[in-house]
């Protein structure tokens, strides 16, 4: 299940390469390994579902306002929304539920059965609407513990083959983003901090 191990505490960081997104699209989802997977999995693909109601927390806001196309790429404004100051364990909160907000978003979008590049291109809108997740604490930077894109989690779980029917094993989950096609009733998900293990269980 989303969340079943918790070994000790780590934060991680929301740092996120657009350039490294946009690049992704021509290798993986052209005429070659993308659409392969895709074949592949695509009986799988057509049964995949998504709930239309997000949490009433903050991270469900969040991803209603993102679901509903709103740009909140100013994080002084989303902290200002949120009343968050920068640059406190408060800030670095907040970025948690932003990119918990993210993948909440990105499964709903997953779950639409549109086609690869439909989806990616629809990630990377959802991408490009978010802010810049930059609030470094001890931990994070002791770790070096990086969350994956949106799109480019997309492209490695197209690659992976992962349907609803896939077995994972996630060892390093972060918020979920890179099992966003999984079924968390096939899904055994590792997190070191604990504030993301809660993250995975409330999502399944």
């Amino acid at each position: 299940k989303f969340g079943q191990k918790e070994t000790s505490k780590s934060a991680t960081e929301g740092q996120r390469g657009k350039s490294a997104v946009a690049a992704a699209e021509p290798e993986v989802l052209g005429e070659t390994s993308g659409e392969a997977v895709v074949a592949e999995s695509g009986e799988a693909e057509g049964k995949r579902d998504a709930s239309t109601a997000f949490p009433d927390t903050r991270s469900g806001r969040i991803a209603q306002q993102l679901t509903d196309g709103k740009s909140l790429t100013n994080i002084q404004a989303v902290r200002k929304q949120f009343d968050t100051k920068g640059g406190t364990d408060a800030a670095k909160k907040l970025e948690e539920d932003i990119e918990l907000a993210g993948v909440l978003a990105a499964r709903q979008i997953v779950g639409k059965g549109l086609s690869t590049k439909e989806t990616y291109a629809a990630l990377l809108d959802l991408h490009n609407r978010m802010p810049n997740l930059n609030t470094r604490t001890s931990e994070s930077v002791r770790d070096q513990a990086y969350s994956t894109p949106l799109p480019i989690a997309y492209v490695a779980s197209r690659l992976a083959g992962i349907t609803k029917e896939t077995t994972v094993y996630e060892p390093t989950g972060g918020n979920g983003a890179l099992v966003m096609e999984a079924s968390p009733d096939n899904t055994t998900i590792n997190d070191l901090n604990p504030q993301r293990v809660e993250n995975l269980r409330a999502q399944g």
